[in-house]
């Protein structure tokens, strides 16, 4: 096996953990709300919460999760778009 090889299962391995850490670990929630979601997302979102290590790792908690990451990951723009709509809403007002 090659360095280029051992270096790029080793990045494989480090990724597979860091996701299994973040995504497929159970987080008890004390409040819950029911969504809506595509059927077909949702039967892809069960194959992955059926295949994690984790037997406790529910279907809500693994969406928490996601969620979360992505609220998170793009919170800058969130806000920008937040901050546009809210000056339309005000700009009305103004005279």
């Amino acid at each position: 096996m090659t360095k280029n090889n051992k270096i790029q299962i080793k990045n494989q391995e480090s990724a597979t953990t860091e996701y299994k850490n973040q995504f497929l670990t159970e987080r008890p929630a004390k409040r819950k709300v029911a969504v809506y979601i595509d059927k077909n997302l949702f039967d892809k979102m069960k194959a992955v919460v059926e295949t994690a290590e984790d037997v406790g790792l529910t279907k809500g908690s693994f969406v928490s999760s996601v969620l979360e990451d992505h609220l998170s990951e793009y919170s800058d723009v969130i806000t920008t778009i937040f901050k546009e709509h809210q000056e339309k809403v005000l700009s009305v007002f103004e005279d």
